[in-house]
């Protein structure tokens, strides 16, 4: 029997300030307790890339490089968006991260985790959550990005980003970054802003929204 792990250690750059990298790590557990096990880590990140765009094919094929399990393993067919083939017929427990708001205030991804049954030849879809880029004329960040795995048109896995931060000097303060949850609604954001419900966005007004 072969059992896989695929801890989506959120796409950090690193893992303490939690910037989205779905890991899929690979535990072969035979039948005999007289046998060796092998293990395999796949680690999905999202190539160094901040802001809204994601990776492109050249950023991944310089990321996975020779003597990374995924070289030459994973397709951008859509900006962005990694694919990768499944190479067995097994249980995959992924581990997903939503990325981490702009600057160090922003606040934390949530983190998701859950068993999958993936078939051999099965092409899966991942989006590895990117933090958000300050944006000096509002003297404020974005949220991060959320990271999101998925199979045809049916998601698997999904984790929420963090909010952004700013600093609001007029007003004597700074506006922390709110850390994601694991519910279907947002919450609020720091000092107003209210959050989104169901999957869809939030509003705010300025300075803040």
């Amino acid at each position: 029997m072969i059992r896989k792990f695929i801890p989506l250690l959120f796409f950090f750059y690193t893992i303490n300030t939690q910037i989205a990298l779905p890991t899929f790590q690979a535990v072969h557990k035979p039948h005999s307790s007289s046998s060796s096990s092998s293990s395999d880590t796949l680690t999905f990140t999202n190539c160094s890339v901040t802001g809204r765009t994601g990776p492109t094919q050249s950023q991944v094929n310089s990321t996975y490089t020779s003597g990374n399990s995924l070289y030459n393993a994973v397709t951008i067919n859509t900006q962005g968006i990694q694919e990768w083939t499944v190479p067995a017929t097994t249980t995959y427990t992924i581990e997903v991260f939503g990325a981490q708001g702009g600057t160090s205030d922003g606040g934390l991804g949530a983190r998701m985790k859950g068993d999958f049954n993936l078939i051999s030849g099965d092409i899966i879809k991942v989006v590895v959550g990117q933090q958000g880029d300050w944006y000096s004329g509002w003297n404020s960040s974005g949220g991060g990005g959320g990271s999101f795995v998925w199979k045809n048109t049916s998601p698997l896995i999904i984790a929420g980003a963090g909010g952004g931060a700013g600093n609001v000097a007029s007003y004597g303060e700074a506006a922390l970054g709110i850390d994601a949850v694991s519910g279907e609604d947002g919450t609020d954001g720091y000092g107003g802003g209210e959050g989104g419900t169901d999957g869809n966005g939030g509003s705010g007004t300025a300075p803040s929204g």
